[in-house]
């Protein structure tokens, strides 16, 4: 039975997820694994390269330094890899009724603390949906 909210438990990561990781390619050093966050990656120069996932959405708790929280959240998961975070893609998913003022000083968190970590933000995927709050 999956959990009622939050992350699969481990059993059910076990059972559905970890037998079903599309085709399998040695260049890939860490892959899905329960409670891991991340992924590192060897390209073919050598080097490694560490990638994380993680939608993120305004928890009540959060929303004061939500900005904040989302670089925070993830460039732990990269840190706890042994990488510094370097580059980060976002996907900020907001509910119905978001004003401007509220995305703008959300994003100038995400901003001034990407400047502070030396991260470049290169991409991601922001919009309002129902459902969502």
């Amino acid at each position: 039975m999956l959990p009622e909210i939050g992350k699969l438990d481990r059993a059910s990561f076990d059972r559905i997820i970890f037998p079903r990781l599309g085709k399998k390619d040695p260049s890939v050093l860490i892959g899905p694994q329960h409670g891991v966050d991340a992924a590192a990656i060897e390209l073919p120069d050598g080097s490694v390269m560490v990638v994380k996932e993680d939608p993120t959405f305004g928890l009540p708790v959060l929303m004061p330094h939500f900005g904040w929280a989302i670089v925070h959240i993830c460039a732990s998961d990269v840190a706890c890899l042994g990488v510094k975070p370097r580059y980060m893609s976002i996907s900020l998913l907001l509910p119905p009724g978001t004003s401007d003022e509220v995305l703008e000083k959300i994003w100038l968190e995400i901003h001034q603390e990407c400047e502070k970590l030396d991260i470049a933000i290169v991409g991601g995927h922001t919009g309002i949906y129902p459902g969502i709050g």
